[in-house]
């Protein structure tokens, strides 16, 4: 009796493209990948013979399961967490944020511009708004500090 499965044939393999995922979970840039390599590759005939062993869905689930959890206790001994670094600064706002908008508009709308005459004065506009956008810039840093300083309770021996 012949059967219907047709062989799934499953090749993984390294390549330099960076994917940058919002669930990463470890810091694999400092990592020790010779000792991660060497732990996979001795797990890889327990998982080939958990997948060749499987007949139903259930069993397929269940090494499938075994096989991510192995993988998760391997990376989690090799690999340091991932902790993502929040950059916020408090002094930034949405007048900003749309200021800095307006400056990139300007500055691409003059790179495209065919027209020596046009693009003259696309770059004497864009020089303002960039000179208007770093004015911005300091003026909300310096309205930050000096709020920080009227709630410090060491006010009084400021000079």
């Amino acid at each position: 009796m012949l059967s219907d499965h047709i062989l799934i044939l499953v090749s993984a393999t390294h390549s330099n493209r960076t994917i940058n995922h919002s669930t990463r979970k470890f810091a694999t840039q400092v990592g020790n990948w010779k000792l991660f390599q060497q732990m996979v590759f001795q797990h890889s005939q327990q998982w080939v013979d958990l997948i060749n062993n499987s007949a139903t869905k259930e069993q397929i689930d269940t090494a499938v399961t075994t096989i991510w959890e192995d993988l998760g206790r391997i990376s989690e001994t090799y690999f340091p967490p991932f902790l993502p670094k929040i950059k916020y600064a408090h002094w930034w706002s949405p007048k900003l944020n749309a200021l800095r908008k307006q400056v990139n508009v300007v500055k691409q709308r003059g790179k495209r511009c065919k027209n020596p005459v046009l693009r003259e004065i696309y770059s004497a506009g864009f020089k303002n708004l960039k000179n208007r956008y770093k004015a911005e810039i300091l003026t909300a840093k310096q309205d930050s500090c000096t709020d920080k300083a009227k709630s410090s309770p060491w006010k009084i021996y400021k000079m």
